[in-house]
C-alpha cells in the first residue's frame, strides 16, 4: 500500500492513442520479436509526488492470424507526467492501440494556494 502524506487527493484521467501502425505497417504490426511503443503523457496539474497510474486498453486492432500478446505499463512516473508503454513479442501483429489512464495522488491544499 502506498501511503499518501497529503489529506488532499487528486484524480486525473485521460486517453492516449499510442500508435496506428496499420497504414504505415511499421514495427508493432510488421515486426517480429520483442517490440515496444511509448507515448509521454503530461498531467494538466502536477501532483505533489509521483501518483499511482493505472492503464487500461480502450482500443486494440489486432491481426486474427497471430497470438494475442500484449503488456502495458506506466513508466518513469513523475509529479508532472509518465510514459505509457506497450510491449508485444513473437509474431503478434497489432495495428492500432489506444489506452485510458487514471492517476491518483497527493495534491496541494487549495487553501494554501493564495498568492501574497
Amino acid at each position: 500500500m502506498q501511503r499518501i502524506s497529503s489529506t488532499y487527493f487528486g484524480l486525473a484521467s485521460g486517453h492516449v492513442a499510442l500508435f496506428d501502425h496499420y497504414e504505415s505497417a511499421s514495427d508493432m504490426y510488421a515486426g517480429l520479436g520483442p517490440r515496444s511503443a511509448q507515448a509521454f503523457v503530461t498531467f494538466e496539474t502536477p501532483f505533489l509526488e509521483p501518483p499511482r497510474v493505472i492503464l487500461s486498453v480502450s482500443l486494440i486492432d489486432k491481426d486474427t492470424e497471430t497470438p494475442y500478446r500484449l503488456g502495458i505499463d506506466p513508466r518513469a512516473i513523475t509529479e508532472t507526467g509518465f510514459t505509457a508503454e506497450a510491449r508485444t513479442w513473437g509474431d503478434t501483429r497489432i495495428a492500432r492501440l489506444s489506452l485510458n489512464w487514471t492517476a491518483i495522488g497527493a495534491v496541494a491544499d487549495p487553501d494554501e494556494a493564495w498568492d501574497v
